[in-house]
């Protein structure tokens, strides 16, 4: 049996895909993922070879291609695709059915109407708006975890940065709070350290910050530099204070790592 046509335009964008990989997987996998995507968002319209050319782009970054493509969220893949492509059913479908679903995470921070109401069109410019020569962010989505997540992240950045504009709450000195995120107990050397080589630590830290995921900078700044207790922070995330105490030492540690 040789692949559909929805599977041959899906491997010819993978390196030597198909070598190893069962006849069944390589004719079901594509099929499945485009009427699975379709069936989702059933009014919008996007050029079937354009998604499945994405897909596989997005999908040589996996260990398995083609049998983990299928798993992930393509359904949102599709859309956001089909957003960067300017499809005005998906533009509409993002704003009134996705972009909505980050309104909880961004009330538990700031629980005011019209800071929690400006945040998702925040997010529609930041994401969906392309810069001159520039393709929209959206379409660098890949499906690893749903669309929603992947807006939440960038609306809890921007609420951050809001918060910090405002000044709604006392801003700790960057290089301090950065040096408490590496290492916050108090010792004779370390202090001796950072006073002769506090602006090169701060500078190597502030680096391995921005190479962190974006959740674990966000409940990094959540926690040392909006003052969020565990509880709270966990609030967000919608996730228990034992699991966001594993994510910041999981940080930390990667803050260390990487600036040592």
């Amino acid at each position: 049996m040789s692949p559909s046509l929805n599977a041959t335009i899906f491997l010819s964008e993978l390196p030597a895909a198909g070598d190893v990989t069962p006849v069944e997987v390589l004719e079901a996998a594509p099929d499945a993922a485009l009427a699975g995507a379709q069936s989702a968002w059933p009014g919008v319209r996007l050029a079937p070879e354009a998604f499945l050319r994405h897909g596989a782009r997005q999908a040589a970054k996996l260990p398995e291609p083609e049998k983990d493509w299928a798993q992930q969220h393509t359904g949102d893949p599709y859309l956001a695709l089909a957003c960067a492509e300017r499809d005005a059913e998906a533009l509409r479908a993002l704003t009134t059915t996705v972009l909505p679903q980050v309104l909880p995470a961004l009330r538990r921070v700031d629980a005011s109407e019209t800071f929690v109401q400006e945040r998702p069109q925040e997010v529609f410019e930041r994401v969906v708006v392309p810069g001159p020569g520039e393709r929209a962010r959206i379409a660098e989505y890949s499906g690893q975890g749903p669309l929603a997540h992947w807006l939440q992240a960038a609306a809890l950045r921007l609420a951050l940065n809001a918060l910090r504009a405002r000044k709604r709450h006392p801003e700790v000195p960057q290089s301090d709070s950065l040096l408490e995120v590496a290492g916050p107990a108090w010792d004779p050397a370390l202090e001796l350290l950072r006073k002769q080589y506090a602006p090169e630590l701060s500078r190597l830290l502030q680096q391995a910050m921005k190479r962190l995921n974006a959740q674990d900078r966000n409940v990094l700044e959540l926690n040392f530099v909006q003052g969020l207790s565990l509880n709270q922070n966990g609030a967000v995330y919608q996730a228990n204070k034992s699991t966001i105490s594993r994510w910041l030492a999981r940080a930390r540690q990667a803050i260390l790592e990487d600036a040592r």
